[in-house]
């Protein structure tokens, strides 16, 4: 089951992270390999735009949903 409501804002400090690494910092009740899946599914979208790989970089002010 996928929340609906998750939504975060990257901070200047996440910068660079992985997509993975960073989802798993500000979505702590989650695996990252449940995060991992729903970057695959493309559950996860990065700036409203399915993520396309877990390895992807996040930039300062990217909004993950």
């Amino acid at each position: 089951m996928i929340p609906e409501a998750l939504h975060f804002t990257v901070l200047e400090h996440m910068a660079a992270l992985r997509l993975d690494v960073a989802a798993a910092k500000v979505f702590p009740d989650f695996s990252r390999s449940r995060l991992k899946d729903w970057i695959e599914w493309g559950a996860l979208t990065l700036n409203g735009v399915v993520a396309g790989r877990v390895r992807d970089r996040v930039a300062d002010g990217d909004e993950l949903r």
